[in-house]
């Protein structure tokens, strides 16, 4: 069995993203992670506090089957926003930065 990722790895894991969306090859990298970030977070947000109100007042069964459909809910709508999100911000990226209008296409600085 793996061990569980400690604080460490997290902060080396953050580190590496920065690196690599700050570097002068990769642009939008780091908008497009940041953007699929807030996608789940935003997502998982707007999502539990309505689970938890239809779950409570709608959903029969016991209090551990109310409390996992609520956190399945959540975690499926965080990760359907997030996936949404992230292809946004690829298609954003990949027209904003090789749109045939814009001045570095045209040899312009």
């Amino acid at each position: 069995m793996s061990e569980p990722l400690s604080l460490q790895h997290v902060n080396g894991i953050l580190s590496a993203l920065n690196d690599v969306g700050r570097t002068e090859g990769n642009p939008g990298v780091l908008g497009v992670i940041k953007g699929m970030r807030n996608g789940f977070v935003y997502g998982a947000r707007v999502r539990f506090a309505h689970s938890v109100v239809m779950s409570l007042l709608f959903r029969p069964g016991t209090i551990k089957d109310k409390l996992r459909f609520i956190l399945n809910m959540t975690l499926q709508h965080g990760g359907n926003l997030r996936t949404r999100e992230g292809g946004y911000r690829i298609l954003w990226e990949r027209t904003t930065t090789r749109s045939v209008c814009s001045p570095r296409s045209r040899g312009r600085a």
